[in-house]
Formats: C-alpha cells, structure tokens, sequence
C-alpha cells in the first residue's frame, strides 16, 4: 500500500498536472488529494468517454494528463481510445481500478465479468498496462516505463489499480461551483442560414490566437474546405467529445480562447459534459451548437432536439451565458464582443451541404501535431486599455483591446467618434496607393468598402495586421487566400446595407419599367413624349433573382408586394431552402429557368470567376 502523495508528488515531478476522472472507491484516496492540491486540477466527468476527452485537450493544450476511472466504465471509454487517442496519436496515463479482480476478495456480481476481460480489453485497444505501484519503490520505475511508452508511442498507458493499493486520505477541502440565476432565453426560432454560412461567419470573428474544435461529421468537413488553418482541430469519430476536448485545451491554455463548434445529435449524445463544463466554466471557452434537428452525415436520420430545448439544456447545467442566434452576423458579434466567461450559443441551421464536401488530406496526428506547434508559439503582445486591462483570450475577441485601426471609407461621424473612444483610429478616404501603404504599416486593422484593394502586397506592408472588416457583402477586393493563410481575421457586415441596395435595385427597376430615364432626358431637352413612351406595368411580370441570398430575397419579397410572381435559384438548393423561400413569396427553380423564364432579372451575386460575364 502506497500514499496518494507518494504517487502524486512523483507525478506531478514529471508534468502531470491536469486529473480528469469518474469517482470509485478504490480511487477516494487520489481523488481527493487532487482537489486538495494547489498545483494540480481535477475536472469531475460525468461519464468515462468524456473523462478521456477532457484528458486528450489537456494534452494537447500541452498540459500532461491522467485520467482515473473504474474498469466497468471501460465501455463509455472504447470510443474516445480507439477513434480519439489512437487516431490523433494522444498520449494520456491511464489509472483503471480492477474491480471484479479474479483471485481477489468476491466483489459485487456486476463486475464479475468486466474484471475477467480488463486485461484484454485494454490489450484490444493496443493500450499497454501493468500493475498500479503497491510499494513506494515501485512508483518510479512505474512511472518512467509509462513516460517512455507515451513518448515513443504517443498513445495511452494504463496502471490497473487493485484494491487496497492506496492508503486512505481525508479531503480537507470541498469545491463547487457558485449557483448560476437562469438567464432568460429566446424561444427557439425558426433557421434562417446554412452550415456554411454559420462557419463562415465564425472563421471571419476569429483569429490566430482562438481554436477551433470542430465535431465529427460534416461539420469538421465543411470547416476544413472552407479555411484549413494550424488552429483548427476536427474532432473525426469519438462522437460528442468535442465540447469535453475544447474543455480540456481551455484549462490547459487560458490564454487562448477556445470556440466548440458542436452539432446537436453529439450534443444529445454526451449531455452531461456540458453539465461539465457548466460546473467549471473556463472564461475562454466558447461552445457553438449547430442544430439541424438530424444526423445529416449518417443519412439524415432525425434526433430529438424538436423536443428537447439544448439552450434550456445548458441554462440548466450552469452555462453563465447562453445565447440563440439563427443570423450568421449575429453569431459573428457574439463572438467578437465574448471577452470573458463560459458562452453557449444555440444555432438553429437548415440541413444540407454546398455540394460535395472534401475529406481532410492531413492526417488526424498531423492536425494534433501542428495544434501543438501552433500553441507553442507565443502570442503577439496586445496593446490594452491601461495598466491593468487585461488582454481577452485570442486575438481576434478585440473587445477590450485598444486597436490601431484605418478606416479607409466614409462612416458616419458619431461611428468615427464612437471608434475612437476605444481604439486609435486613422481616418482616410480612399487614400492614393502610395499613401494607403504607410498608413497601414503599423495598423492591426483595415474597416474599408469596394473602392479599395486588400491584396497580398499591402497585407505584407502591415506586420501586427489581423482583422479587414468589410462595411458590406462582397469580398472580391481582398485577397482572402493571403488572409487565411497568414491568421487574419476577414469579416463582412452585410446587413446594414442590405436594406437600402434592395430599395435601391427594385427602384431601378422601377426606373426603367417606366421609362423614367429617357423621359427625364427628353423633358430636358423641351419634349414633353408622353404617348411616345409607354411604361410596364410590374404587376403580373416574372421576375427572377439569380442569387436568392439576404438581398435577394429582399428585393423579391417587394416584387411579391407588387403583384409580380418571383423566382429564385441558389448555388446549393434543398428542400428547406425551397420552403423557406416560398414563405417569403419566392418560387425556387434552377438557374436556367431563371435565366429563361425572368421578365425582370436582378443579379445579387459576388463578382467572381464563375458570375463574370453571366449575361
């Protein structure tokens, strides 16, 4: 029989620092030094499989790890060893207790045949064991057979706890979590945008100094097609261990603000972590649930969110923040604005994927690996409001941080003035080349329009550069590839606009249905044409919107005002696409029939290579 603080203290001498676990009684005794230590942390899972999970960002975080359970959870656990430690090549020390130990004193008939098969289960899972240390000159040589198997392996090893093995131990101390006041929450509403679009907006409010923990699915897939970056980290199998991972690398690295982008079917899967992470509530950890209301990668199979309220779920479990959002530009500035505190955000999505999704080419540990060398690397230091402003995790959550801004385009004067009370701003219109160069030398942002070019050249002039904000939709003027590769942030602010350049675009075609250029030309020149010229009336008329997005759909909901039937097409259709167009009066149909079939046709698409020249 060994005491805990023999074991721990050797331990803690080689690095381990962070403890996740499930209770047994033949782990009290350890369970309960951790939580009296001051150097060590103990995260208290609601279920083995998670455990591993918050154990593998731990390490991954660069914080060593171990993990303690009883052997009649290895069942919870056989997902996370095979398609998590193994497939990422994650190395964690295992403590399993065996109960049900043949030859040892009877135990309870549950785990009679678990303690018969624990050796070769932990065999089958290619995770090495030996015998917990009975003697205190067995600690060492355990622990350095341990070390040397992670370090070469890069996969778990486990110590099979007997009981009896450890002397008792009297916590001193007890923890909990203060007591959370449910905040109201919004009813769920209606989905308003796409996978894509939601990742999108995501990617665009984060920068370099967050990771992105994205789950199993199509979910990791769509964010690896749509911006494969060193921070991201696509959690392939272990279903609904993405939370439980991002939970470990926010303890592991409170510097970093860490973002979850969870989907609901692996949300209902391991619900008690977020009953976890709502107990320990790291202020860098942002945890983003996608609903679908299906398991769309499997087949579309339907879960039960219809029923169950997640974001209720997570007011319940002790999340200090929870949000619900159905806008890509709505998440977007909730992350953007999150400096501090746990935050879920409840995001209803259509189902369906932009075409056929790529799967990764770098491999699970390749992706592991380069996570770490990104971590490893020291953030820039922020410039903060004052002596004792403390800078928000990640680059990118610029809300209390003092930013050198430009702003390259005509705002109003109160959002000038209303910048500049917390940011130093230099305000310049459409400055020359050569003078937009030295401007930007030392800015850590741009705010521009359409009139300026953000290519690669001006990007490398400007070394501390890490956010462009768009005052609009398009982003043909940037040089996105440059951005993403170098970690800078890219955000569009579509919305504020996208009222007015609808008025705008049905007005004119107002204009030319009536004829009111020409008329105003000839009434100028002293000709009064009026039964020369002859208008259209709209009612009645087609008219089609290639391009059924925000805008478009504005201006086809006026035309559906004025009497017209309005047809639609968009690059990825679905039948929730389709429904969701025809509540707002559009008819979905393909981009031929658009083409073909339109009496009046608006184009509400970004100017690139595959829509130059499409008519």
């Amino acid at each position: 029989m060994i005491q805990a603080g023999d074991f721990l203290t050797q331990a803690t001498g080689r690095g381990f620092q962070l403890y996740s676990g499930v209770p047994c009684s033949y782990l009290r005794a350890f369970i309960d030094y951790v939580i009296d230590s001051e150097a060590l942390r103990y995260v208290a899972a609601t279920n083995e499989g998670d455990a591993i999970a918050v154990a593998a960002g731990g390490e991954l975080g660069g914080m060593r790890s171990v993990c303690m359970f009883q052997n009649s959870g290895l069942g919870n656990a056989v997902s996370p060893l095979s398609s998590l430690m193994s497939t990422f090549r994650i190395p964690v020390l295992l403590i399993v207790t065996h109960r049900g130990e043949p030859g040892a004193k009877p135990d309870e008939p549950q785990h009679e045949l678990m303690g018969r098969v624990t050796p070769e289960m932990l065999e089958l899972l290619d995770v090495p064991w030996e015998p917990f240390p009975t003697d205190a000159d067995q600690i060492a040589p355990a622990l350095e057979r341990a070390d040397r198997w992670m370090s070469d392996n890069s996969t778990p090893y486990a110590l099979l706890m007997s009981e009896g093995s450890v002397a008792p131990w009297s916590r001193s101390s007890a923890r909990s979590a203060p007591a959370v006041t449910p905040a109201s929450l919004a009813p769920p509403a209606a989905p308003t945008a796409w996978r894509g679009e939601i990742l999108e907006a995501l990617t665009a409010a984060t920068g370099p100094g967050d990771v992105l923990v994205a789950t199993t699915g199509y979910t990791g897939r769509e964010l690896y097609a749509l911006a494969d970056r060193p921070n991201h980290l696509y959690v392939v199998g272990s279903m609904g261990c993405a939370s439980s991972v991002g939970l470990g690398l926010a303890i592991a690295r409170p510097e970093h603000r860490v973002i979850v982008i969870d989907g609901d079917g692996a949300a209902l899967m391991r619900l008690g972590a977020l009953a976890t992470i709502g107990a320990e509530r790291p202020p860098n950890l942002v945890h983003v649930v996608l609903d679908n209301g299906q398991h769309e990668s499997t087949g579309g199979q339907q879960t039960v969110t219809d029923s169950t309220d997640l974001g209720a779920v997570a007011v319940a479990s002790g999340y200090p923040t929870v949000e619900r959002v159905t806008r890509p530009g709505d998440l977007a500035g909730l992350v953007a604005r999150h400096t501090s505190g746990s935050l879920f955000v409840h995001v209803p999505i259509h189902a369906g994927v932009r075409g056929e999704l790529p799967r990764p080419t770098v491999t699970p540990p390749e992706v592991a690996e380069r996570l770490r060398s990104h971590l490893a690397r020291p953030l820039p230091a922020p410039d903060v409001a004052g002596p004792d402003a403390v800078p928000p995790p990640g680059r990118a959550a610029v809300a209390g941080r003092r930013l050198k801004l430009l702003v390259v385009t005509r705002l109003d004067p109160a959002a000038i003035d209303r910048l500049r009370r917390d940011h130093d701003v230099v305000h310049s219109v459409d400055p020359e080349p050569d003078e937009l160069f030295r401007l930007v030398a030392d800015r850590h942002g741009i705010i521009f329009r359409s009139g300026v070019q953000i290519d690669a050249d001006l990007m490398r002039s400007a070394p501390d550069l890490e956010l462009l904000v768009r005052a609009g939709s398009g982003i043909d003027n940037v040089d996105v590839d440059h951005a993403h590769a170098h970690g800078i942030a890219v955000a569009r602010i579509p919305g504020p606009g996208a009222r007015a350049v609808a008025e705008l675009a049905f007005g004119l075609m107002l204009s030319l249905a009536r004829q009111v250029p020409r008329a105003d030309t000839l009434l100028r020149n002293g000709q009064w044409a009026k039964h020369e010229i002859q208008g259209q009336l709209l009612r009645g008329k087609t008219l089609g919107v290639y391009g059924a997005g925000n805008i478009g759909c504005q201006i086809g909901e006026m035309g559906a005002a004025w009497g017209m039937n309005v047809i639609g097409c968009v690059e990825h259709p679905s039948d929730e696409r389709s429904e969701s167009l025809r509540r707002r009066g559009l008819q979905l149909v393909s981009s031929d029939e658009v083409l073909r079939r339109a009496d009046f046709l608006v184009l509400t698409v970004p100017l690139c290579s595959s829509t130059r020249h499409l008519v």
